[in-house]
């Protein structure tokens, strides 16, 4: 489920070193991945299917990065051996992380629900916080991103 906190925009506009973490960094980029599926689905007007998706808690290398390793076991993700929790959260293997990738790519299933957020092959819309989901912060991470890299996409 995706209920991490959202962006903070006003850091793409004044980037602040001191308040960079590692997990925040990585749920702002989850949230921007949920976001710009939305927006680009419904920008594209069908011409693209956009979807985000949750893999699931993998352990793969980035779990054993040795700057990742203290906060990952902060927030019980790791546990104080440095392994997987699995008393608190349900691993997957590589392959069955990939799954859903694979879904999203492929799945005829999904084809009429661009933009949408999937979980364990399935879509899981209702699963998204709705700052996560908000049309409106979608539009603004587009205008925002359009600004940043100095290019408007159009359709």
């Amino acid at each position: 489920m995706h209920t991490a906190p959202g962006i903070n925009f006003d850091t793409f506009e004044r980037p602040n070193p001191q308040m960079y973490t590692n997990f925040g960094a990585y749920w702002e980029a989850k949230c921007a991945n949920i976001l710009t599926a939305i927006e680009l689905s419904k920008r594209s007007k069908g011409a693209i299917n956009a979807y985000s998706l949750l893999p699931g808690f993998i352990f793969t290398n980035i779990t054993q990065k040795e700057d990742a390793v203290p906060e990952l076991q902060a927030s019980g993700i790791l546990g104080p051996d440095g392994l997987p929790n699995t008393e608190k959260y349900q691993w997957k293997t590589i392959p069955q992380g990939a799954a859903t990738t694979v879904a999203a790519a492929f799945d005829p299933r999904i084809s009429d629900k661009p933009g949408s957020y999937l979980i364990d092959s399935t879509v899981a819309n209702e699963s998204i916080a709705p700052h996560s989901s908000d049309p409106a912060n979608a539009a603004r991470l587009w205008t925002l991103t359009e600004k940043i890299v100095g290019e408007l996409f159009v359709f």
